[in-house]
């Protein structure tokens, strides 16, 4: 269930810091044909938070991050890389991503944003996407704008722990398929796939998808039709 990571920032070499203060980096959507979205294809909560992020080493880390979602969409934003951090940084990949900080154990409905902090203060989330673009250097200022909303399959659900959902039962009520699904989480949407054979599967718009759940275990439905049919489940893009 890995997603792409549609685009991360090189910081190419340490020549790339040289005379730089802080490292400053402007980002916005705003000029995105669609809303940007969580993992289950709602558009974003306003106060939702963006984050400039470094990976180094494996370990990815929040380099600066706001408060700052208003009508689907991150407003002009610059991030910051202190003077005296940018060191630790040199050789690491950044990116611009929108964290997924709802709060689904105080509300199942996904309508409340988590006030759980980390230790730098920092909202725990249950998943971040990574938004397209490219990253253009210009002494100490960086521009991240991206004229492409953030999607519901942007997310990297195998670096949060989302397993791959599974199939555990197939019925049939009356003109619907019922499909039991099981490892899901409350902050993805899944969905199901349809095909003839078992190699060429496309999306049953009919179908529509469903949050997963605390439990873990949802059910999906589709429509029965003549003839072979083979399922998969898959989270929604």
């Amino acid at each position: 269930m890995k997603k792409t990571i549609a685009a991360l920032f090189a910081i190419a070499s340490a020549a790339v810091f040289a005379g730089m203060n802080d490292v400053l980096v402007s980002f916005n959507t705003l000029y995105a044909s669609d809303t940007d979205k969580y993992a289950d294809g709602t558009t974003v909560l306003d106060g939702e938070w963006y984050a400039l992020v470094c990976i180094k080493d494996g370990v990815r880390e929040i380099v600066d991050a706001a408060s700052l979602a208003k009508d689907g969409h991150c407003p002009r934003f610059i991030f910051t890389i202190k003077e005296g951090d940018v060191e630790k940084y040199k050789g690491g990949i950044l990116g611009v991503c929108l964290l997924d900080t709802r709060d689904f154990a105080a509300d199942p409905s996904g309508k409340m944003l988590t006030a759980t902090r980390d230790e730098k203060g920092y909202p725990v989330y249950n998943a971040m996407a990574y938004a397209s673009g490219e990253m253009k250097g210009v002494g100490g200022f960086s521009s991240a704008p991206t004229a492409v909303a953030i999607s519901a399959g942007s997310y990297d659900l195998e670096s949060a722990g989302v397993q791959a959902p599974k199939v555990t039962g197939i019925t049939i009520e009356g003109d619907e398929v019922v499909v039991t699904v099981s490892d899901t989480v409350p902050f993805v949407g899944y969905t199901l796939e349809s095909g003839s054979d078992s190699f060429n599967f496309m999306v049953l718009p009919e179908v529509g998808s469903v949050n997963g759940s605390a439990t873990g275990t949802i059910t999906l439905r589709a429509p029965k039709k003549d003839g072979a049919q083979f399922f998969k489940v898959s989270s929604v893009k």
